[in-house]
């Protein structure tokens, strides 16, 4: 009766550590985080700082975020081709396109600059 505790112990042992290798939290495995950092570009200069309160949104999803105090937003996508816009009033919008796939590290960065409308 004891070896068959430990046996079940074991197993309930192993089904954590295969759930804790996958995804974060409640997310699948294969989802990716992606980091949408938006910067303003200042004209005749090589200054760039990081823009809050912009609209970032990934057309595929339909999903928005506001970037943060310092210009991120954080979604989590399958891998897959997408669409990012950015929008702020007062400033050019900006897309991109962002390929995710199953070999992508956990984190995918990509920099978006906008420029204050002339």
């Amino acid at each position: 009766m004891r070896a068959m505790w430990l046996w079940v112990l074991v197993c309930l042992g192993l089904v954590g550590a295969a759930a804790s290798l996958g995804g974060c939290g409640d997310r699948p495995w294969y989802q990716k985080r992606l980091v949408v950092v938006v910067l303003e570009t200042f004209p005749d200069s090589h200054y760039e700082a990081p823009l809050p309160g912009c609209t970032v949104t990934v057309s595929e999803t339909n999903e928005s975020l506001i970037t943060d105090s310092h210009g991120q937003a954080v979604f989590f996508l399958d891998p897959g081709d997408y669409t990012v816009t950015v929008s702020k009033s007062g400033y050019t919008t900006a897309r991109v396109m962002v390929s995710i796939t199953y070999l992508s590290d956990g984190t995918v960065t990509r920099e978006v600059r906008v420029a204050a409308k002339t």
